[in-house]
Parts: structure tokens; C-alpha cells; sequence
């Protein structure tokens, strides 16, 4: 598709522009041909301007369904980004594939699963992850993120490193006492920063 529009507009000598998603910022590029040539007229960062309902329905997810969070850690991980991130959504259904949060810094997105328990999830954890990921669902440049209560084991890493998951481990996560300090800005300067939020740790943990 982008190769047939960029040939239809080389014959039409039409501008036409490109949007590069990956490396943390949205890039909006503008071209035209003159003489057969291509000329870079603008190249531009495109202000906050997306939801993630915008996100979904670019990629044809329209009938997407949301639930309600009951697992406590799913919980206290959500209630602890939501302050520091643009936006966050939990307990997405698309189609038969479960997603435990979406969630949006500026024009960038994420998506997060969140475990406490045995390592059978964890598995199904990497595998929701990595599917969610494919381009006929949230697309290849979202990010993956997999935070867990204890870390994974060497088979899982190697899964989770071969399809770039980050994995984030809270060791303190309690259910009655939440977080410590350093497991609190763990959290939320790893995805802060995956999701390309520059600047000082104060900055990010404000």
C-alpha cells in the first residue's frame, strides 16, 4: 500500500507526506517530486494529538471492549502510572486477545501486561504480548512491556528478549502495602522512558 501511493503521487508529482513513529517522537515528513526528483520540503514533530481510541480504530479495532480490573496488582500498577503517563486504559478485548493495559505518553504507545503469580501466566503473558504486537493488531512499533512480582525464569527471558518485551520486576508489591519507594519509580521511569519521555528522574517522577 505506502508503495503504491508513493508511486501514484511520483506520477501525479503530487506532495505526499510520512510519519515515523518508532524512536520515541512522531516525525511528520513532506515530500514532493520535481523533475522525478524527491525533495524533502518539512520535516516536523507532531504535538500530542492521538488517543488511544484513535490508535485502536486506525488499526480497524473498533469493536474493542473494556473491563473492569479486580486483580489487585493489575491494580496497583495501574493506579500507579496513571499519574505519569497521558493516558491509560485497562482489560482491552480484541476479538479472543486479551490485553491487560494500554497506555499513551504523547504520540507514543505501549502495551502492558501485569503478573503476580505462577509461571504458566507469565508464558501466556509473553504470548498476549507478542501477538498484540503483530501489525494486524496494534502494529509492530507499540511497545512491550511485562511487569511481574518476581522475575522470570531463563527460558521465558529468552522468549520475552527475542520479542523485545521489557521485563519490569516489583519484588515489594503487596496487596495491603502497595509499593516501596524504589519499586514505585522503577515502575514508572522504565515505562516513562520505553515510551520516549526525556529529562532528569525528579522530572519523570513528578
Amino acid at each position: 500500500m505506502a508503495w503504491a501511493a508513493f508511486q501514484s503521487a511520483q506520477e501525479l508529482k503530487a506532495e505526499f507526506v510520512y510519519l515515523q513513529s518508532e524512536g520515541g517522537k512522531s516525525l511528520l515528513y513532506l515530500y514532493s517530486f520535481a523533475d522525478d526528483t524527491l525533495s524533502l520540503l518539512k520535516k516536523e514533530e507532531i504535538a500530542e494529538h492521538l488517543s488511544i481510541d484513535d490508535y485502536l480504530r486506525a488499526h480497524g479495532l473498533n469493536e474493542y471492549k473494556l473491563q473492569k480490573k479486580t486483580q489487585w496488582f493489575e491494580v496497583l500498577v495501574c493506579q500507579t502510572l496513571k499519574p505519569h503517563v497521558s493516558e491509560i486504559i485497562a482489560n482491552i478485548k480484541l476479538g479472543t486477545l486479551e490485553i491487560d493495559f494500554i497506555v499513551r505518553l504523547e504520540n507514543q504507545f505501549g502495551i502492558i501486561e501485569a503478573k503476580s503469580g505462577e509461571s504458566k501466566k507469565k508464558k501466556e503473558a509473553i504470548d498476549q504480548l507478542s501477538t498484540a504486537s503483530q501489525r494486524e493488531f496494534l502494529g509492530t512499533f507499540i511497545k512491550r512491556l511485562l511487569v511481574l512480582k518476581q522475575p522470570l525464569d531463563s527460558d521465558n527471558k529468552n522468549l520475552a528478549n527475542a520479542h523485545n518485551i521489557i521485563e519490569i520486576v516489583l519484588p515489594s508489591a503487596d496487596e495491603k502495602d502497595g509499593l516501596s519507594e524504589k519499586d514505585r519509580h522503577l515502575l514508572i521511569e522504565t515505562v516513562t522512558t520505553t515510551l520516549g519521555r526525556k529529562g532528569t528522574q525528579q522530572d519523570r517522577l513528578r
